[in-house]
């Protein structure tokens, strides 16, 4: 009875559920101060949970994007159990294979359509079978699984997921509205660490930078800048004013936090968008972007020393150690050309080429073609990029063949979360970060379910 009752209950009432949530494991962890613990109540609450995702699961993408933002600090630390360790990622792994396979086996003869309609899950598949197949060869097994897992899950997984939950508009506008309203715990604690100096110490520039409830400058920045395309579309959309006076209040915040992590990647990413839709939409937001980037340059001292250093790097700059990392690590391409040395081999590689490396505070690659070129070869690469392309090409053609603004709106947004993704990958590792992955994936799928429900509905009106 009890199991009934909370399945009937009204989205807005499961949106304030799911918001006293997030606010009860943030205080939970931070005053505490024992993560282990939250991460041991966070159990709890998916385990009790269980009844409503089963049901419905996509009350658990609506729980996925309104209460994790706040708690992926959580990742930092394991909870022990037989031996084997388990972290916020993990779980959140998990609980996505699982819901993901449940909503999967309810509309399997739906996916199969899909999958022969969009070309670019075709490409997906393959890349996704030999990263999982390269666990035969690789040089390091046990992080082929967990790169491999990651990718069913974080990206290929959540995609479907989406896909197959959005199917009515109520279905998509609550989930966007989810991924909005998540940003609003780890944007406060983003402006106490601004005005208290605290966050991520970043020795290269002996300062501390802001990563919010995340683990790191980047995964803070990149993920509010992936969620302004989202905001955008909604400021666009015919909603009432008061509502897109709080849009544009995000928007200007989510700016803020973007400006002040002082991560370069990110920027590269906001400039790549602002160009696209600068050449697209709007000329007048193109120059006030370059204006308010001149202010800032002018006024904002840490921000010219991260421009000057692009330009003058020091030895210990991120930026350097990402152009060494290049050097070092390419030649290794020419020992495997074609199918590299196995999905997520690339720290045993970069160990392996350049001995120094074993003092850094980090083995990756900070660049996914690199990193994809290396692990999976000539083919791996190829197939990663023709999903990107495949993608952008199928967001061109349903944009140009929408019958309404709105859902152009949604298709461009899209546009530029894919921009972005492929600016981010230059430098940093979107493939990884699973926030980035969950993100730009998920609302991908809600996308193109909602283009296939307004489709359903213009039909039916006919």
């Amino acid at each position: 009875m009890i199991n009934y009752l909370i399945i009937k209950i009204k989205n807005s009432q499961e949106l304030a559920l799911f918001s006293v949530t997030a606010l009860l494991l943030f205080l939970l962890m931070f005053f505490l101060g024992t993560t282990t613990l939250a991460i041991k109540f966070i159990l709890i609450i998916i385990i009790g949970l269980i009844p409503v995702f089963f049901k419905k699961p996509i009350i658990f993408l609506y729980f996925l994007f309104l209460v994790t933002p706040s708690l992926r600090v959580l990742t930092r630390d394991e909870l022990i159990f037989q031996n084997y360790g388990i972290n916020f990622n993990v779980l959140i792994h998990l609980s996505l294979l699982f819901y993901g396979s449940l909503m999967a086996w309810r509309s399997r003869s739906q996916l199969l359509v899909y999958v022969k309609k969009y070309q670019f899950i075709s490409y997906f598949a393959v890349f996704l079978f030999l990263s999982g197949a390269s666990i035969f060869y690789s040089l390091d097994r046990p992080s082929t699984l967990d790169q491999f897992v990651r990718l069913c899950s974080s990206s290929f997984g959540i995609f479907f997921f989406a896909l197959l939950a959005i199917n009515t508009r109520k279905d998509f506008y609550n989930l966007i509205y989810c991924i909005v309203l998540g940003l609003i715990v780890p944007s406060i604690v983003g402006y106490y660490e601004f005005f208290a100096g605290t966050g991520w110490y970043d020795p290269s520039m002996r300062t501390y930078r802001i990563d919010s409830t995340f683990t790191h400058p980047v995964i803070f920045s990149g993920y509010l800048l992936l969620a302004m395309p989202i905001l955008y579309a909604l400021v666009e959309d015919k909603i009432k004013n008061r509502v897109k006076v709080g849009l544009f209040a995000f928007l200007g915040n989510n700016l803020f936090f973007v400006i002040a992590s002082l991560t370069r990647g990110i920027w590269n990413a906001g400039a790549a968008m602002l160009l696209v839709f600068g050449g697209i939409k709007s000329r007048k937001t193109l120059v006030a972007g370059i204006l308010i980037f001149v202010l800032t340059f002018m006024f904002i001292e840490p921000l010219k020393q991260r421009v000057y250093d692009t330009f003058r790097p020091s030895p210990d700059s991120s930026f350097q150690t990402r152009l060494d990392i290049i050097k070092t690590t390419f030649p290794a391409f020419w020992s495997a050309p074609f199918l590299g040395y196995g999905f997520g081999a690339f720290e045993v590689i970069h160990l392996r080429y350049n001995e120094d490396a074993r003092f850094w505070p980090s083995l990756q690659a900070h660049n996914d073609y690199l990193r994809i070129l290396i692990e999976l070869g000539v083919i791996g690469a190829i197939l990663y990029l023709s999903i990107f392309i495949s993608l952008l090409l199928l967001i061109r053609r349903l944009y140009l063949g929408a019958d309404s603004k709105e859902l152009q709106n949604y298709y461009f947004s899209l546009v530029l979360i894919w921009i972005a993704a492929g600016t981010i990958s230059l430098s940093d590792n979107f493939l990884r970060i699973v926030e980035f992955q969950q993100i730009a994936w998920a609302y991908t799928g809600a996308v193109l379910a909602f283009g296939l429900v307004k489709k359903e509905s213009t039909h039916k009106k006919r």
